[in-house]
């Protein structure tokens, strides 16, 4: 897996992304003037934590699968 870990950049990115967002979030909210922004960076935020989330399963499926496909094509020897 390893020589995919350059894949998870995306979601990690996503993360600190969301992560930044979700404390303008917080501080929007704080002052209480600005709920607007506050909605805009709490839904950006809630979106970006999901599709990272997302593309984080979606890695590991794709990974499960290429480890399988390799695993049942090889000829099994039986003693």
């Amino acid at each position: 897996m390893s020589q995919y870990g350059y894949f998870l950049i995306i979601p990690a990115l996503l993360f600190v992304l969301a992560t930044v967002l979700l404390v303008l979030f917080l501080f929007s909210l704080i002052s209480r003037k600005k709920i607007n922004e506050a909605i805009v960076f709490g839904s950006v935020s809630t979106f970006c934590f999901g599709f990272a989330v997302f593309l984080i399963i979606a890695f590991v499926m794709v990974w499960a699968g290429m480890a399988l496909t390799e695993l049942f094509s090889r000829p099994i020897h039986f003693m």
